[in-house]
């Protein structure tokens, strides 16, 4: 599954501007596909990417556990989160059927945006 098929799956959109380190996973489960994507980029174009997806701020994540509702091993797809940042979770303010969560590290310079995907 490509990239945008799987940013369709899940409703969602990349900003037009420019996204570094940009990678992504679509991992098929109990008949639907997680959606792992990872980027860094400056703090406007963060903001254009959480504008986009109509993403609201839903309170601060921890580095040890920063997806709630459990969470896939993110070691395996090379995820880690630094102790000291001081994460932010977003959130879509409409459920469309599946579950996003973006948590952005805004102390990192670029920002830098994990996002997790999956059926419910």
């Amino acid at each position: 599954m490509s990239l945008d098929e799987g940013l369709q799956l899940y409703g969602l959109a990349m900003p037009d501007c420019p996204v570094q380190d940009l990678r992504y996973a679509l991992v098929g489960m109990w008949g639907g596909h997680d959606l792992y994507l990872r980027f860094s980029a400056t703090p406007a174009c963060m903001g254009s990417f959480l504008d986009a997806n109509d993403m609201i701020d839903i309170g601060e994540a921890t580095s040890i556990n920063p997806f709630p509702h459990g969470h896939p091993n993110l070691g395996d797809v090379g995820w880690s989160f630094r102790d000291d940042a001081g994460y932010r979770m977003y959130h879509p303010r409409e459920f469309q059927g599946r579950d996003v969560i973006a948590v952005v590290d805004p102390t990192a310079d670029p920002q830098v945006a994990s996002v997790y995907g999956f059926p419910v």
